[in-house]
């Protein structure tokens, strides 16, 4: 039964391709308009991009090539991971992929325990137009431009949710630290977003 199901389908996809594509050529068996049907396809989701997880991130104007990219959640506390590894850029998991519809979500450390200079140390250069690259598990790159950088403040819960903002547009926002380091709460009191949209 299963193969006659799958042949069915089969054969019905081949023939809407076929009469859809004498009609985009205007190909007709009569001299009679082609009649478009105002309702969607069943097969139009398969007509999406299908996009992968994100291994790399590259941007030329801080030199940065290629850092690794690796999945990332949320603590107990609901607050978004960063990688253990400081050379490492996180994707949170749960949202979408670099290029889908959406707001897939990079977030990197500024510095190291002592000062010292992590992933995401440069991001504070960036402005808008500046390009950021991502390298999928298919190795497709898939090109953005920064259109908005911004801080906003840890003490500030609506302005914090600007980074998780939901959109239909593909666009990517890549989170740090910033402002000043708090001793007392051993966090720095603002993040870094940079917003980019697809290309």
């Amino acid at each position: 039964m299963l193969v006659i199901l799958t042949g069915i389908l089969v054969s019905a996809s081949f023939a809407l391709l076929y009469f859809n594509t004498k009609a985009i050529l205007g190909i007709t068996t009569s001299d009679a308009p082609v009649a478009q049907d105002s309702n969607p396809s069943i097969f139009a989701s398969l007509l999406k991009p299908i996009f992968f997880e994100p291994k790399k991130l590259s941007i030329s104007k801080i030199g940065l090539k290629e850092a690794p990219v690796v999945e990332v959640g949320v603590d107990k506390d609901g607050r978004l991971e960063t990688p253990k590894n400081y050379n490492e850029v996180g994707w949170y998991k749960n949202g979408p992929k670099a290029g889908e519809e959406g707001n897939a979500i990079l977030a990197g450390h500024y510095d190291r325990v002592g000062g010292s200079p992590a992933v995401f140390y440069k991001l504070v250069k960036l402005e808008p137009g500046d390009l950021i690259e991502v390298e999928d598990s298919t190795q497709r790159l898939i090109k953005f431009e920064i259109y908005e950088v911004s801080y906003v403040s840890m003490n500030d819960p609506g302005a914090v949710l600007k980074a998780y903002e939901e959109t239909k547009d593909p666009i990517l926002t890549v989170i740090t630290c910033g402002g000043v380091w708090s001793p007392v709460e051993k966090d720095y009191s603002k993040r870094l977003l940079i917003k980019a949209k697809k290309l």
